[in-house]
C-alpha cells in the first residue's frame, strides 16, 4: 500500500499538481494513478487560456444529496472548476467557455448560472447548490411516434361472395354480391359487383373498381379508379372516377393529428414523473433534475383535467394541475392535410355500371396555424359547376370549439353563397353543441343537383353520470328553398341496473305534420353469447310491443339463432339461424308480416390465393393472414388475445379481419400441443397494408423422447455410470441403473456404441413416429450386439 501511494505521489509531482487524498481511501489512490497518466495538464484546446491548478478528489453533494462516484475538481485561487463530463451526466447546462486540462474539459463554477459551489477540502467534498434553472430541459413525449413498418406482403388474390335467395308471396329473388381483390407490393386492386334477377335493374352491375398505392411513412395515398371526393365544412362528398392523391392519416393510426396539451415544470432532484387524466394514470417515467416538459399526451377529446405528479429521490411530491380542451377537428401547428382529385363525376351509382358525367378537378388544403386555430381552403371546378370556400376552426378550454365556413357556388351563371357556424363543448359528463347554416337561393353543392336548404339549424345537450345514467336532448330545424319545413325535438335516456340496460327515447315532429313517437326497451344478458330484450313503442296511433331473443355464433362450429315477435298495428314474426365454418357461414331467416310470408337464405365466404396456394375462408373483409401451426390440428389461434378459430387437419386457419397499418398480435394455445412437441415462439406481430394477405408459419416440431434398458447378449444390463456414443453425432448418452438410457429428440434410426474395459458392442434403435400424446416412448430391453472380439 505504501509503495502504491509513493508511486502515485511521484507521478503527481511530475506533472506539477497536488492531490488532497482522504486518509485510507483506496479509490483515491486509483483515481490518482488514472489522472497522473493523462497528457500534459497545461495543454489548451479552446477559448480560455489555462493556468496551473491544483486538483482535489472529492465526493459531489448535489442539492443536499451525496452522489456515489467521486470526481476531480480543479482549484485555482478562488475559482472552482467542475468537469464538463460530470455536468453533462447530471443534466446541468453549460454553454460558456471550457478549459482543457490534461485532456479533460472543465467549467469554471462562477460561469454557471443559477449555481453555488463550495469546496470543502477538509471533508473531501464539493457542495453544489443548483436551482432548477441551471439544469437542461428534459423533453418527454408520452406517445413515441415510431413509424410502424408494414409486414412483408405475399402477392395473392381473393374473392368474396354473398349469395342469397328470397322466396315468398311476391316474386322470388335470387342474386349476390362479389368482390375481387389483387394485392402485392405495388398496391391493392379492388373491384365489386352485384347481380340480381330483379326486373327493375340489369342482371349484373359493376359497383366500384380502384387501384390504391399507399405510403405509410409519409401518410400519402394515391388511388386510381372509383373514389369519393374530400369534403369541407360546407361541401358534400361525391363519387367520381379518376385519380385522387393526398394525405391520409389513417395510414398512421399511431399518429395524433390534433393538438394535445403539454405541461412543464421543474425538478430540483432526480426522481419520477406520473401523468394522471381525470384521476386515471396514463404515463410514468424517470426524470432527471431540472426543467421538464411533457407533450403528446394521450388525452380523451373534449375538456378534462390533467395532473403531473413529480416525486424526487427523497420522496417529496409536487403536483401540477391544469385544465385542457382538445378538439379532433383541429390540426397540430404546422401539420397540413391536403388532397387533389380529378376525373369524371359518377352518375346513377347502384343502377348503372359505367355512367360518368362531366370532367372536374378539385383540391383541398387545411393547415394547423396554432395549437388553437386551423384554417383550410377548397375549390371544385367543372365546365358547368364551380364552388369554392374557406373553413376555420378555433378552440380553447373555456369556449370549446367554434367552426366557421363560407362558400360560393356558380352553376350555369347562377351564383349562390353559404355561411355555416358550429359550436361544440364536450367533457366526460356534459356536452353541448349547436350550429346554423344559411344558404342563398342558388347555392348548390358540387356533385348535387338540388339547391341547399335556406336554413339548417341544430342543437344538442347531453349529460352522463355513472350513477344516474345518460340523457340527451336534441333539436333540428330545416327550411327548404321551396318553403317546406322540418322541425323536431328528441329525448334519449339510457341506464344500466347491474346487468340490465334500460333505454327510453321520444321524438316530437312539429312539421311538416305533428306526430309523437316514443319507445322503451330493456336488454337482459342471459349468458356470454345470449341476450333477450323486451320493449314497447308508441307511433302516434298505436301502442305496440316487441320481444327478441338472440344467441350469437362467436366461433367456428357454433350455431347462432334469434327470434322476434312485434305487435304494433302490424304483426311481425321473425326467426333465423346462422352457422359458421372455416370456409364461410350460412344463414336462414323466415318472416311473416301480417299475411305475407317470406324466407331468405344466404351463403357467404371467401376464396383466396396466397403464395401459390389456394384456400377457402370466411369473408375477407379486411387484411388477412394464413396461419399455420406446423401440421397440428385443433390448435386455438388468437388475434390480440381474442380466439378467432382453430387449425384444420393441415394445421392451418385463416384470420380474415386484421387491422390495416396497425400492429396485430397473432398467437396460439401452447397447451393444445402434445407434450412431445417443441416450438420456437407462441406469438408474433404483423402489420398489414390495405386488404393485403400474409403468411404466418409457427415453427412446431414433434420430438420423440424415448427410454430403453440396454442389456448384453447374455441379458446382463450395462453398468451404471458408463455411457454410449451416438455414431452419427458423436454425442454421449449416460447409462443409469439397470442399463436405463434416456434420449431426447431421438432420430428415426440410431446406432449407439458401447466401449469400456475391453468390451465393445453396438445398439440399434428403430424409433417410432412422433406422438403428441405421450412425453416419451418406452422401448423395453434392447440388446447390445457384440460385433467385435474382446480386447486382450
Amino acid at each position: 500500500m505504501y509503495r502504491q501511494r509513493r508511486i502515485a505521489w511521484w507521478r503527481c509531482l511530475a506533472i506539477n499538481c497536488l492531490f488532497s487524498v482522504p486518509a485510507g481511501a483506496t479509490e483515491a489512490l486509483q483515481k490518482a494513478d488514472e489522472f497522473a497518466a493523462l497528457p500534459d495538464i497545461n495543454r489548451l484546446r479552446h477559448e480560455r487560456p489555462a493556468t496551473a491548478a491544483t486538483f482535489v478528489l472529492v465526493q459531489p453533494v448535489l442539492n443536499g444529496v451525496a452522489l456515489d462516484a467521486s470526481i476531480f475538481v480543479g482549484k485555482r485561487g478562488r475559482d472552482v472548476m467542475l468537469p464538463s463530463a460530470f455536468l453533462a451526466e447530471n443534466n446541468i447546462q453549460h454553454t460558456g467557455a471550457r478549459e482543457w486540462l490534461n485532456g479533460q474539459a472543465f467549467a469554471v463554477a462562477s460561469d454557471l448560472s443559477s449555481m453555488q459551489v463550495t469546496l470543502l477540502e477538509d471533508k473531501g467534498a464539493v457542495d453544489i447548490d443548483c436551482t432548477a434553472g441551471c439544469f437542461e430541459t428534459t423533453e418527454l413525449s408520452v406517445q413515441r411516434r415510431k413509424v410502424v413498418e408494414p409486414s412483408q406482403i405475399a402477392p395473392g388474390a381473393f374473392i368474396n361472395y354473398d349469395l342469397f335467395a328470397q322466396i315468398g308471396n311476391d316474386k322470388d329473388t335470387f342474386g349476390g354480391l362479389a368482390e375481387f381483390g389483387l394485392f402485392s407490393n405495388a398496391g391493392t386492386l379492388l373491384a365489386n359487383a352485384a347481380c340480381s334477377n330483379s326486373s327493375s335493374a340489369p342482371s349484373c352491375l359493376r359497383l366500384e373498381t380502384s387501384w390504391t398505392i399507399d405510403n405509410p411513412k409519409s401518410a400519402h395515398r394515391l388511388r386510381f379508379g372509383d373514389a369519393i371526393t374530400s369534403a369541407a365544412g360546407w361541401s358534400a362528398p361525391a363519387r367520381f372516377g379518376g385519380i385522387r392523391w393526398g394525405t391520409d392519416y389513417s395510414l398512421r393510426p399511431d399518429f395524433v393529428t390534433f393538438p394535445t396539451p403539454s405541461f412543464s415544470g421543474e425538478a430540483a432532484l432526480p426522481g419520477s414523473v406520473e401523468l394522471l387524466f381525470n384521476n386515471a394514470q396514463r404515463f410514468e417515467s424517470g426524470l432527471p433534475a431540472g426543467p421538464f416538459s411533457v407533450s403528446d399526451l394521450p388525452v380523451v377529446t373534449g375538456a378534462g383535467t390533467a395532473q403531473i405528479v413529480v416525486t424526487d429521490m427523497l420522496g417529496r411530491e409536487t403536483v401540477i394541475s391544469a385544465d385542457y380542451y382538445t378538439a379532433p377537428q383541429l390540426l397540430k401547428p404546422g401539420l397540413a392535410e391536403y388532397a387533389l382529385e380529378t376525373g369524371f363525376l359518377r352518375q346513377d351509382f347502384g343502377t348503372r355500371s359505367n355512367a360518368y358525367g362531366s370532367a372536374f378537378a378539385s383540391g383541398t388544403y387545411v393547415r394547423g396555424i396554432t395549437s388553437g386555430f386551423t384554417a383550410g381552403i377548397r375549390a371544385e371546378l367543372s365546365a358547368d359547376h364551380q364552388t369554392g370556400g374557406i373553413t376555420t376552426g378555433f378552440a380553447n378550454k373555456a369556449l370549446g370549439v367554434v367552426e366557421t365556413a363560407a362558400a360560393v357556388s356558380n352553376v350555369r351563371g347562377q351564383t349562390g353563397t353559404l355561411v355555416d357556424i358550429r359550436h361544440e363543448w364536450r367533457s366526460s359528463s356534459f356536452s353541448i353543441g349547436s350550429g346554423i347554416s344559411v344558404a342563398s337561393r342558388h347555392f348548390t353543392r358540387f356533385g348535387q343537383e338540388r339547391v341547399a336548404p335556406r336554413i339548417t339549424a341544430r342543437s344538442f345537450v347531453s349529460y352522463n353520470d355513472p350513477g344516474l345514467g345518460g340523457a340527451s336532448l336534441s333539436w333540428t330545424y330545416r327550411n327548404e328553398q321551396s318553403g317546406d319545413k322540418f322541425h323536431s325535438a328528441g329525448f334519449r335516456y339510457a341506464k344500466s341496473f347491474k346487468s340490465i340496460s334500460v333505454n327510453v327515447s321520444a321524438l316530437h315532429i312539429y312539421k311538416p305534420a305533428s306526430n309523437f313517437v316514443a319507445a322503451l326497451s330493456l336488454s337482459i344478458p342471459l349468458g356470454s353469447r345470449t341476450t333477450a330484450s323486451v320493449g314497447t313503442e308508441y307511433d302516434g296511433n298505436h301502442m305496440g310491443g316487441d320481444v327478441r331473443y338472440r344467441r350469437s355464433a362467436a366461433a367456428v362450429g357454433e350455431l347462432g339463432y334469434d327470434a322476434r315477435i312485434a305487435i304494433d298495428g302490424v304483426d311481425r314474426y321473425e326467426a333465423g339461424a346462422e352457422y359458421q365454418t372455416h370456409y364461410g357461414d350460412a344463414s336462414a331467416r323466415f318472416s311473416k308480416v301480417n299475411a305475407r310470408e317470406a324466407g331468405r337464405f344466404t351463403v357467404r365466404g371467401g376464396l383466396g390465393f396466397l403464395a401459390g396456394k389456394p384456400f377457402m375462408a370466411p369473408p375477407i373483409t379486411n387484411s388477412f393472414a394464413v396461419v399455420s401451426v406446423g401440421k397440428e390440428a385443433g390448435v386455438h389461434v388468437y388475434h390480440d388475445r381474442q380466439m378467432v378459430g382453430t387449425t384444420d387437419s393441415d394445421g392451418k386457419v385463416v384470420i380474415p379481419r386484421l387491422r390495416a397499418f396497425e400492429r396485430n398480435t397473432i398467437s396460439f394455445e401452447a397447451e393444445d400441443l402434445g407434450l412431445a412437441t417443441s416450438f420456437d415462439a407462441v406469438d408474433t406481430v404483423i402489420t398489414p397494408g390495405l386488404r393485403t394477405g400474409h403468411r404466418i408459419a409457427f415453427k412446431v416440431k414433434q420430438s420423440v423422447n424415448l427410454m430403453a434398458n440396454i442389456v448384453m447378449q447374455d441379458g446382463a444390463p450395462l453398468g451404471p455410470g458408463h455411457q454410449l456414443t451416438d455414431l452419427a453425432s458423436g454425442k454421449t448418452i449416460p447409462i443409469g441403473r439397470n442399463g436405463r438410457i434416456y434420449i431426447a429428440d431421438a432420430q428415426p434410426r440410431m446406432r449407439l456404441r458401447y466401449d469400456r474395459g475391453g468390451k465393445r458392442c453396438d445398439v440399434t434403435l428403430d424409433v417410432p413416429k412422433a406422438s403428441g400424446d405421450a412425453p416419451y416412448h418406452l422401448l423395453g430391453e434392447i440388446p447390445c450386439i457384440n460385433r467385435f472380439e474382446d480386447r486382450i
